[in-house]
């Protein structure tokens, strides 16, 4: 998850199959939606949409 975030910029669009995809195939798409989810609650990501159209935006906040 930390490698992924480190190559976004601030304000950085991404979709949950990219994020996937970053893995090589190496988690599900369970575990995409679960890492998401907490780098949401961390306010490292903000969620735009609903759906099928979801995306997700790198914020400025820095990982600790």
């Amino acid at each position: 998850m930390r490698s992924f975030m480190e190559k976004l910029k601030s304000r950085e669009i991404f979709t949950r199959e990219k994020y996937e995809e970053s893995f090589k195939g190496k988690i599900s798409e369970r575990m995409a939606r679960k890492d998401i989810a907490q780098l949401i609650a961390g306010g490292w990501v903000q969620k735009e949409g609903t759906g099928p159209s979801t995306k997700y935006m790198r914020t400025n906040i820095e990982l600790p």
